[in-house]
């Protein structure tokens, strides 16, 4: 019992240091990105509007292929 209480003792210590033996790199490095584009069709569908004082809201749903891919959300001053 006391080797098995000492041996838990031990791996909690170690998960403590581990998880404390993080290093902040000074650098970070952005991969270049290489935009894509094809021929899609892109439809918008308003679904709703929402107006409050001076404030509306547009709330459109877009598909892509016809394939349902998000929400796109519109906020400007009324």
């Amino acid at each position: 019992m006391k080797n098995l209480f000492f041996a838990l003792a031990f791996m909690l210590m170690g998960t403590f240091a581990f998880a404390n033996n993080s290093e902040l790199e000074s650098s970070v490095v952005l991969n270049d990105t290489e935009m894509v584009t094809t021929q899609s069709n892109t439809e918008m569908i308003k679904s709703q509007t929402i107006v409050r004082l001076d404030l509306c809201v547009d709330i459109y749903d877009v598909y892509v292929d016809g394939e349902y891919v998000g929400t796109l959300v519109v906020a400007y001053e009324c």
